[in-house]
């Protein structure tokens, strides 16, 4: 089975979209496709530089510090500025609850090391009107520390996201572990001194999470 004491390791934090969760991707390339622009700019005009941690509207947004519909508003300002009068807007909160599904593996692992008196905590990058996700993956039942961008005020991949998630827990950063499946994310986490995974297939990332905690498979 599991030995939490055959490791360094103290936690594990966990992305949610991708990593919990099917990833919100695909929703967004569809909304580029039906509205016929550039998927490369409306993921520029939509979501800004996801590598940084920036002054655009969403990221201010998952910040918190204005709301989707003034993000929405100051994004169209910038499309149409570019030519673009009649450009769409994000996904609501309520097609992303219904478009999301739990990745039942990963979910189930987490779980799994709660139980074995490990931390878990999680760490996403979200807005306040997209907050369906935490009800319907009932994170508060198995999550230790939940740092949810919006209400925080800091984003991935900023230090400061890292540093958050890693005082609510009481670890340090060579003591936890962080899966994202977004590349930015990971590069951050490893600047600050996480043990970092990037998922991009859920059993190879719980098989090497698994490899890190001395755990048998």
């Amino acid at each position: 089975m599991s030995d939490s004491r055959a490791s360094r390791f103290r936690a594990v934090i966990f992305d949610v979209g991708g990593v919990l969760s099917t990833s919100p991707s695909p929703l967004m390339v569809q909304k580029a496709l039906d509205s016929g622009v550039d998927l490369r700019l409306f993921a520029e005009l939509v979501l800004g530089p996801l590598d940084q941690d920036t002054d655009h509207p969403w990221h201010r947004a998952e910040r918190g510090e204005i709301t989707f519909n003034e993000s929405q508003k100051l994004i169209r300002e910038m499309a149409a500025a570019k030519g673009l009068p009649d450009f769409p807007s994000a996904p609501t909160g309520e097609e992303l609850a219904a478009f999301l599904q739990p990745i039942v593996e990963m979910i189930g692992f987490a779980q799994e090391i709660r139980e074995a008196g490990l931390l878990v905590g999680i760490l996403t990058n979200n807005v306040d009107e997209w907050g369906h996700w935490r009800n319907k993956f009932g994170v508060d039942e198995w999550a230790d520390v939940i740092v949810d961008s919006c209400e925080a005020g800091v984003r991935k991949p900023s230090a400061a996201s890292y540093a958050c998630v890693l005082e609510k827990l009481g670890v340090a950063a060579s003591e936890a572990i962080f899966l994202d499946d977004f590349e930015w994310n990971i590069t951050g986490a490893r600047a600050v001194g996480l043990t970092a995974i990037h998922v991009t297939d859920h059993k190879v990332a719980i098989a090497a999470t698994r490899d890190l905690l001395g755990w048998t498979v």
